[in-house]
C-alpha cells in the first residue's frame, strides 16, 4: 500500500468572509445587509402556499407585505434597542438591526385576492389559496 500526501483544495473559499469574522471580532461591529433576514419556512399543498417567517421583537405595524406580479416581497425595518441606551456599552451583538426586504416568485396558480396574514408571537403567517392563473395586480395585504 502506499501512501499519497493530499494537499486539500480551497473550493467555495471565501476569503473575504474570513477577513471579515477576524476583524468584527476585534472591533464587535457586527454589519449584516439583511439579505437572509428574515428566516423564513416556504410550502405549499394542493389548496395553498404558505410562508412563515422569524420576526422576534417586532410589531405587526413595522410590517409591509405586498403582492405584486406574482412576487410577494416582505419589508420593514428591525430597531436596535440599545442605541436608545446611551449609559450602557454593547460588548458584542450578533442580532441583525435595520431595514431589510425579501423577495418570493410565487406560482401563476395563486389567487391574489385570498392572501391572509396573521403576526403573532414574533412569528409571521401567510397564505395564499391557489387558484387559475389571472391578471397579475398589486396588493397590499393588511397583517391582523
Amino acid at each position: 500500500m502506499t501512501l499519497v500526501r493530499i494537499k486539500p483544495q480551497l473550493r467555495n473559499f471565501d476569503f473575504e468572509n474570513v477577513i471579515d469574522r477576524v476583524f468584527n471580532g476585534i472591533t464587535n461591529d457586527v454589519e449584516l445587509n439583511g439579505s437572509d433576514f428574515p428566516k423564513v419556512d416556504f410550502f405549499e399543498d394542493e389548496k395553498a402556499v404558505y410562508l412563515t417567517a422569524e420576526l422576534p421583537g417586532m410589531s405587526k405595524d413595522e410590517i409591509k407585505l405586498v403582492l405584486e406580479d406574482g412576487v410577494l416581497t416582505l419589508s420593514g425595518e428591525m430597531k436596535n434597542e440599545l442605541d436608545k441606551d446611551n449609559d450602557k456599552n454593547c460588548l458584542y451583538s450578533e442580532r441583525f438591526f435595520g431595514q431589510f426586504e425579501r423577495k418570493f416568485r410565487l406560482s401563476d396558480e395563486i389567487d391574489t385576492g385570498s392572501v391572509k396574514a396573521k403576526f403573532e408571537n414574533g412569528l409571521l403567517k401567510v397564505q395564499i389559496d391557489k387558484a387559475k392563473p389571472g391578471e397579475p395586480k398589486e396588493r397590499i395585504i393588511k397583517v391582523k
